[in-house]
């Protein structure tokens, strides 16, 4: 609940800030527009989380806490068909192998 209220509270402020003249969109993952990523060009997504509401999440049930460490191994899996689409999403560093089915 404390993420949700503060989404809230920072798109409130980013209206405030551009005097009530803000547009609002819903996008559903998976279903990005080239424009949606047009704006995010430069983003990493990152696993883990440091708000306290995934910490005590994770802590109740009892889940190894994956958030980006920059000392740790991070593998990133970069998708998209070109400059405009491109994403980079952090993954579970998995043997290659283990990810491929292989028929003999």
């Amino acid at each position: 609940m404390e993420e949700r209220a503060f989404a809230i509270s920072m798109a409130s402020k980013m209206d405030e800030s551009n005097e009530f003249c803000s547009a609002r969109a819903r996008i559903y993952e998976g279903h990005e527009t080239i424009l949606f990523f047009s704006i995010f060009r430069n983003f990493i997504v990152f696993k883990g989380g440091r708000i306290d509401g995934y910490k005590n999440f994770i802590t109740e049930k009892e889940i190894p806490d994956e958030t980006y460490q920059e000392d740790g191994v991070t593998l990133f899996r970069v998708q998209g068909s070109g400059p405009e689409n491109m994403q980079a999403i952090h993954v579970d560093p998995v043997s290659l192998l283990s990810t491929i089915s292989i028929s003999s």
